[in-house]
């Protein structure tokens, strides 16, 4: 599946972003500087995909699970324990769950799973964390 189609669902579901969604060329660069970078953003990446075998014994029929992630940076200075972070990221949880959970991508694709989150990197200035989802294909 295409990324854009994920960015696209997530800017116009998720107006804590406010737009602030690209994909995974941005990622690297943005990372690098995301002390001054507006909060909260985010960037759609693709993880792995999981293959089956064919299940048929003539033409191919091979289902497969495609995994994508959402990396959000939200800022982690609103308190001194740096819980405001944590407090922002379950928010933007239940809005990033609410746009993709169980939302059809296209006819190609099933309705898309939520799959848990990784804290990624914890500073002073940013907290980062990545929550997935997945898609089966049939094709």
């Amino acid at each position: 599946m295409k990324l854009r189609i994920l960015i696209d669902r997530i800017k116009a579901e998720c107006p804590a972003f406010a737009g602030r969604v690209a994909g995974a060329a941005e990622f690297a660069a943005a990372a690098a500087e995301a002390d001054r970078l507006a909060v909260p953003h985010a960037f759609v990446i693709r993880l792995v995909e999981d293959v089956e075998p064919s299940i048929t014994a003539g033409a191919v029929e091979q289902p497969s699970e495609e995994w994508f992630g959402v990396v959000v940076c939200v800022s982690n200075t609103a308190d001194a324990r740096g819980q405001g972070g944590d407090d922002t990221l379950d928010d933007v949880r239940t809005e990033l769950r609410s746009a993709l959970k169980g939302w059809q991508p296209d006819a190609d694709h099933a309705p898309m799973e939520y799959r848990g989150f990784e804290t990624l990197d914890l500073t002073r200035a940013r907290l980062w964390r990545r929550f997935d989802f997945s898609t089966l294909t049939g094709a």
